[in-house]
């Protein structure tokens, strides 16, 4: 996996909206970076909100348009990247 690179597990729910349209709720995968100016308090609320920027508004060939993360169901512990000082977390979340 790249960083960076969705990927589904499965479909969850099909839901629709009030005009009939069909939507999925998916559980995804996602490597977010995050530079160490952001490490400590309150760490993970700006992973979270890092996850979101990346994601939302974005188009899948796959799954199509990710409208909305409805929640972030992991986060991971985070890996320190050797050079950079960057750490990476493997975040699991729903959308």
């Amino acid at each position: 996996r790249g960083a960076g690179f969705g990927l589904a597990a499965g479909v969850c729910v099909v839901l629709l909206g009030r005009e009939g349209k069909m939507f999925f709720l998916l559980e995804m995968e996602r490597i977010v970076t995050l530079p160490p100016q952001h490490f400590g308090s309150g760490m993970r609320e700006t992973l979270h909100k890092q996850l979101v920027r990346e994601v939302e508004g974005t188009c899948s060939g796959k799954h199509g348009y990710i409208v909305s993360v409805t929640k972030i169901t992991d986060s991971g512990k985070g890996r320190v990247q050797v050079g950079t000082g960057k750490a990476t977390f493997h975040m699991k979340y729903q959308c």
